[in-house]
C-alpha cells in the first residue's frame, strides 16, 4: 500500500471518528481527550520512527567509515555511556537530541564524500 494511501485512509478513519465521537461522547472534556489522542499520538509515533531512522543511519555510517564511539561522542557533543545506551537502535531504547545527531550525520556525510563509499542519504 504507497504512503499516499495509507495516508487518506487514516485521515478518513479519524474524521469518521471525530464525527462519531461528537454524537457518543457529550461531555466536552472527554471530547478534548479524544481530540488530543486521536492527534497526537500518531503524530508522536512517525516523530519518533523518524528519530529513531536518522540515529540508525548515524551508526550504520560510523560502522562503515570505522568511526569509533568517542570520535562520534566528540564530534556530536553526545556522551560515550549516552552513545552506547543509544546503539541497539529501537523504538524503547535511548534518543539522543535530534540537533546533535544531525551534527553527527553531516560530519559523517562530509567524510563519506571524501572517501570512496558511496551511501543514500
Amino acid at each position: 500500500m504507497s504512503e499516499k494511501k495509507r495516508m487518506l485512509i487514516v485521515t478518513a478513519v479519524l474524521i469518521s471518528l471525530f464525527v462519531l465521537g461528537a454524537f457518543i461522547v457529550p461531555n466536552k472534556l472527554n471530547w478534548l481527550n479524544l481530540i488530543v489522542i486521536l492527534i497526537c499520538y500518531p503524530a508522536s509515533f512517525y516523530m519518533m520512527k523518524h528519530r529513531v531512522n536518522k540515529i540508525s543511519t548515524m551508526f550504520d555510517l560510523a560502522d562503515q567509515l570505522g568511526i569509533s564511539t568517542s570520535e562520534l561522542s566528540r564530534v556530536t557533543g553526545i556522551g560515550t555511556i549516552d552513545l552506547d545506551c543509544a546503539r541497539p537502535v529501537t523504538v524503547n531504547s535511548y534518543v539522543p537530541p535530534m540537533k546533535q545527531v544531525e551534527k553527527g550525520l553531516d560530519y559523517l556525510y562530509d567524510k563519506v564524500a571524501k572517501t570512496e563509499i558511496s551511501v543514500e542519504k
